[in-house]
């Protein structure tokens, strides 16, 4: 599909094999990423994909068994080659990639989207990729999606590289290829501090993503993995988080713990009681506390009302950070 290597190519894989990460273990962090980016866009396959010399190795995938592919066949080898997301709608109808086997014949790839893994010395070691069988479109929530997923992947990968070199290998051994970055399988989240304007891909400045500043945050989200990922974000935008998966743990967060700012909830929630429904307990125990409701359904799903609880936000999943932090400001009356 491309034979022709990258003029820094060197450079690139001596920066790959500095990180100490191919043929590594699996780990939950990352595992976590694909398997919610692959839920967010619907699609068969999402990875994080390693640009070897010869192969692609993947650290993480969802919804596909091999470990590795041969480089020449990838999408992921275009993929470090752009300067952002490099978007296929469909395949079949790119001819850099109408003509190879896995687009032709089974498993019939269409659609790809893959944001290069960028090291601190700006090489691309891979991509956080998503791959279907049915040609579609991504919304601009979706980028935005890519971006700060792909976000997440350096910090964790960065953060196994500090950790490596922040604890040599006794003499004569090699680095260990294990991350060493705390027992729990979250995320790290991002730096706290203000955000700075940034450029769009227009040339314009798009305005800082807007923090907590300690505001305290009640989570309550059934879906693990979501839970997981969300108290990520929220912790990046300065946030403190107390995170649940029903109404009944809410309850008793909201008398044990300190006053919360905001809460932050899933419409549909097990146990028996709704996020609706503890909104309508809030408005009587704690009457101007801010809720801002999460849901995969249309907004057109529920009696608008509802979401008047007061200052109620509907969120539609999936979102971005940035759609999330907005929504947080909004509710909070800032």
């Amino acid at each position: 599909m491309n034979n022709q290597l990258l003029a820094n190519e060197a450079a690139r894989l001596s920066s790959l094999r500095d990180y100490h990460v191919l043929d590594s273990s699996p780990e939950e962090s990352l595992d976590l990423i694909t398997r919610c980016l692959a839920d967010y866009l619907d699609v068969s396959i999402a990875l994080i994909s390693l640009v070897d010399e010869d192969r692609v190795w993947f650290k993480s995938r969802s919804g596909l068994d091999a470990e590795e592919s041969p480089r020449e066949f990838t999408f992921c080898d275009h993929a470090i080659r752009s300067d952002g997301l490099l978007f296929v709608p469909d395949a079949l109808e790119d001819p850099r990639f109408a003509d190879a086997p896995l687009v032709r014949g089974p498993p019939g790839f269409r659609f790809y989207a893959g944001m290069p893994l960028l090291s601190r010395d700006g090489f691309a070691l891979g991509t956080l990729c998503a791959i279907g069988t049915v040609p579609r479109h991504l919304t601009g929530t979706e980028r935005e999606i890519f971006e700060d997923f792909a976000g997440r992947v350096m910090e964790i990968i960065e953060a196994r590289r500090g950790a490596q070199e922040a604890t040599p290998a006794p003499q004569g051994t090699a680095p260990s290829t294990q991350p060493q970055i705390g027992p729990t399988a979250a995320a790290p989240s991002m730096p706290s501090g203000d955000a700075t304007p940034t450029a769009d891909s227009g040339g314009g400045v798009v305005a800082a993503i807007p923090r907590g500043h300690g505001a305290r945050v009640l989570l309550i989200e059934d879906d693990h993995d979501l839970r997981v990922l969300l108290v990520s974000m929220l912790q990046s935008l300065a946030y403190r988080v107390t995170d649940v998966r029903e109404a009944a743990a809410a309850r008793r967060s909201m008398k044990e713990g300190a006053p919360f700012d905001l809460v932050l909830s899933d419409v549909m929630l097990p146990g028996g009681t709704s996020g609706l429904v503890f909104a309508r307990e809030l408005r009587e125990t704690h009457p101007g506390l801010p809720v801002v409701f999460m849901s995969g359904y249309p907004a057109g799903a529920f009696d608008a009302g509802e979401f008047h609880s007061p200052r109620g936000i509907l969120l539609n999943k999936p979102f971005s950070r940035r759609r999330l932090a907005e929504a947080l400001q909004t509710a909070l009356g800032r």
